[in-house]
């Protein structure tokens, strides 16, 4: 994260690939996949969230402390 935006917002990955999302900035962030019920807790500068891939599909992701402008995608294939 690199303040009230991710860096970057889209990524393509393959089935089984790991993402890691680290914030870099000093605001705390989280990372939540509102159709995969899934996220991180509040990470503060420095802490990461590590993510699996098992399924090809588009995975939409935001932060739900900053939802304005925070929020990504990621396309699994």
């Amino acid at each position: 994260t690199d303040n009230l935006k991710f860096v970057p917002a889209s990524v393509s990955v393959k089935v089984g690939d790991i993402v890691d999302f680290t914030n870099g900035g000093i605001i705390p962030h989280n990372v939540t996949f509102p159709y995969a019920g899934t996220g991180s807790p509040t990470m503060k500068r420095g802490n990461f969230f590590l993510v699996k891939f098992t399924s090809p599909g588009t995975y939409p992701y935001v932060c739900t402390l900053h939802f304005s402008g925070m929020l990504g995608t990621i396309t699994v294939r």
